[in-house]
C-alpha cells in the first residue's frame, strides 16, 4: 500500500510538471485529487507499519518520537524544497533576463525606453522563471517519490512474523 501511494504521488507530481502559466484550473484540481490519494495510501499505510510491532506500552512513546521524526523530516524537505525554487528562480530569470534586449525582434512590441513596458516585462520574466523553478521541484519530488519505492520494497520482510499477539495491533488500551 505504502508504494502505491509512493507512485501515486509521482503520478501527480508528473502530471504537475505539465503546469503552464495559461491552464485552467483542472489539471491542478486532479493532480490534487490523484497527490490526495497517494498521500492518503502512503501516510495511513506507514503509520499503522511503524505502530504493528510495538508493545503497547511503549505507543505514546513511540507517538511523539513518529511524529517528532515525521515533523523533522517534512520542515528539512519544504525548506530544502523552497531553497531550491528560489535559486533556481533566481537562475532562470538572469537566463531568461540575458536574452532582454532592444535587439531581440521578439521583444519589438515593447517600448524598452518606457518604464512601465520594462515593469511588465520583468513581470513577464519573472512569471516564467518561477513556473521553470516549480517543474523543476515538481521533477525532483517525482524523481524521490519514485526512488523511495525500490528502497521501501528492499525494506519489507514482512515484520508479522516479530508480532506474539496479533491482537496487540488494536489501537486501544482496553483489554485485549
Amino acid at each position: 500500500m505504502i508504494a502505491i501511494g509512493f507512485a501515486l504521488s509521482a503520478l501527480s507530481l508528473w502530471q504537475m510538471t505539465n503546469f503552464d502559466l495559461q491552464m485552467d484550473q483542472w489539471p491542478v484540481i486532479w493532480s490534487g485529487v490523484i497527490q490526495g490519494l497517494g498521500i492518503g495510501f502512503a501516510y495511513v499505510s506507514l503509520t499503522s507499519a511503524a505502530f504493528a510491532t510495538l508493545d503497547p506500552k511503549l505507543r505514546p512513546e513511540g507517538t511523539a518520537f513518529f511524529n517528532l521524526m515525521r515533523n523533522i523530516g517534512s520542515s528539512v524537505g519544504i525548506s530544502g524544497v523552497q531553497a531550491l525554487l528560489t535559486q533556481n528562480t533566481q537562475i532562470v530569470h538572469s537566463t531568461l533576463a540575458a536574452n532582454v534586449s532592444q535587439f531581440n525582434p521578439l521583444l519589438h512590441a515593447f517600448n524598452l525606453h518606457s518604464t512601465r513596458a520594462l515593469e511588465q516585462l520583468n513581470g513577464m520574466v519573472t512569471s516564467q522563471a518561477a513556473m521553470v523553478a516549480y517543474i523543476d521541484d515538481f521533477k525532483l519530488m517525482m524523481i524521490v517519490s519514485l526512488l523511495a519505492i525500490p528502497l521501501l520494497l528492499s525494506c519489507v520482510d514482512g515484520g508479522a512474523s516479530r508480532v506474539k499477539n496479533p491482537k496487540s495491533w488494536r489501537w486501544s488500551r482496553g483489554p485485549s
